[in-house]
């Protein structure tokens, strides 16, 4: 199986904002827009959208820069940082952000070479880059053999006939020749049309369609150093969290003692008395985020989030259990 992506720049925004509800409703998986090119040659006037990407729920998201090979690699890496950091400022935390180092000949410059682009991607890492997290698009029709000893992700790009149809129909196939491996190196993207569409009957342009060969979203993330939800705690984490929830199930159930043997000493009406127990029972909640905040130095997930889901469950089943074993206690 095979996950797909679509790479866009400022050449995409004539009609107004890319479809990117369209586009991730029809399977796509990664989405990386241009950033920058050259050394302040050039900075895309819709660079950042990586954000908005990320909120159409796309897994991996990333930004491009265009690399002159008649510049400073060095600065244009510190030039295409600097507006990443202005246009998405969290890129460093978001859970997989990709960079692409775009490689290509134009009558205004030349092609990097491959010590050029290697200077531009250990650049990218002193800024706080994972190594996984950078590709380079040297095409095959530009680089040939060139591209051996390429110590990032090879994007390679192969059109056919670049016909405009479905992105899926486009795509020439898993064991298609434009897979095959140049300079030592198998791509591990490949760039396979210009002209795909996505969308109902196929109207919206997607941008240059992508294709990874990795079976889920999870592979695909890997592929890039990436993380999912919950995949990046320790046992020890985990511990914690489980303690945490631990405690404050504790706190519940000595609060329901508590209501029971104060109904049983008072006598009183056991239905007015068991409203009371549940609200004491619903305030229990608030012990579930005090028991979260012990844990939120270790944990890296968004404590109120956690709290929120914890506190959600406890009110939706374990108080429910609890509201049950306390009426049958109340009529023993």
């Amino acid at each position: 199986m095979t996950k797909w992506g679509c790479d866009q720049s400022n050449h995409q925004w004539g009609n107004g904002p890319p479809p990117f509800a369209d586009i991730r409703a029809d399977g796509i998986d990664f989405y990386v827009h241009k950033v920058s090119e050259g050394l302040h040659y050039y900075r895309d006037p819709y660079s950042g959208r990586a954000q908005m990407a990320a909120d159409a729920g796309f897994a991996v998201v990333g930004g491009y820069h265009v690399l002159h090979g008649n510049a400073d690699p060095v600065a244009q890496a510190d030039w295409y940082v600097a507006c990443l950091d202005v246009d998405n400022s969290d890129w460093r935390t978001m859970p997989c952000f990709i960079h692409q180092i775009d490689c290509e000949r134009w009558t205004y410059a030349p092609a990097p070479s491959l010590a050029q682009v290697h200077a531009f991607g250990a650049r990218l890492e002193s800024h706080g880059s994972r190594a996984a997290a950078i590709t380079a698009y040297m095409p095959k029709w530009v680089y040939g053999d060139g591209v051996r000893g390429l110590r990032y992700k090879l994007w390679a790009s192969s059109y056919g006939g670049n016909r405009p149809v479905d992105h899926e129909a486009a795509y020439p196939g898993d064991n298609s020749s434009a897979w095959a491996a140049y300079g030592g190196i198998v791509p591990a993207i490949l760039q396979y049309g210009s002209l795909a569409r996505v969308g109902d009957n196929d109207t919206q342009f997607m941008g240059d369609a992508n294709a990874i060969r990795v079976n889920t979203v999870a592979e695909l993330v890997a592929l890039f150093g990436g993380t999912t939800p919950g995949d990046d705690m320790s046992q020890a984490e985990v511990d914690a969290i489980k303690e945490a929830i631990s405690d404050a199930v504790a706190t519940l159930l000595h609060r329901a003692d508590g209501v029971v043997t104060e109904i049983r000493s008072a006598r009183t009406d056991v239905h007015a008395d068991f409203a009371a127990a549940k609200g004491q029972l619903d305030a229990g909640a608030a012990a579930v985020l005090t028991a979260v905040g012990k844990i939120s130095t270790v944990i890296r997930v968004d404590p109120s989030a956690l709290a929120d889901e914890i506190a959600t469950r406890l009110n939706a089943t374990d108080q429910k259990a609890l509201l049950d074993a306390l009426a049958a206690r109340l009529q023993a």
